[in-house]
């Protein structure tokens, strides 16, 4: 449905950030078929700018350009993801390491919900 890519962020080039790299995810598939419209990726989007946990992408926008829609998000440390996730769990893993990754996304999913829950709840009804 999807593909990512990495790129330069010409604002923070411009900027002289150290850091000008992002993740670009950009749908292959036409939007409509899969969500209605751009309004409900970029409320989306929005829900997923308030979070900042070390354990989430960091999503910086959503906009579309003609017909393709995107998103740009942080980039993660290429050496980081390969050594989490181009291989499988290996069984030898010792159950702690097991146990760390999983309280780890754990982690990430309990902070997206008290986030999204408190949002909910404090945002004034339309």
């Amino acid at each position: 449905m999807s593909r990512v890519f990495k790129a330069i962020d010409l604002r923070r080039a411009e900027a002289g950030s150290s850091d000008t790299h992002v993740a670009v995810k950009v749908l292959t598939k036409p939007f409509n078929e899969y969500f209605g419209s751009i309004t409900a990726l970029q409320r989306e989007a929005h829900k997923l700018r308030s979070l900042t946990h070390p354990n989430i992408v960091r999503v910086i926008d959503c906009d579309r350009d003609g017909r393709a829609v995107f998103m740009t998000m942080s980039t993660l440390r290429a050496d980081r993801c390969r050594r989490s996730f181009d291989r499988p769990i290996p069984a030898a893993w010792p159950p702690p390491r097991r146990w760390q990754l999983l309280a780890s996304v754990g982690e990430a999913l309990e902070y997206a919900h008290n986030i999204t829950s408190f949002t909910a709840i404090s945002s004034p009804a339309t």
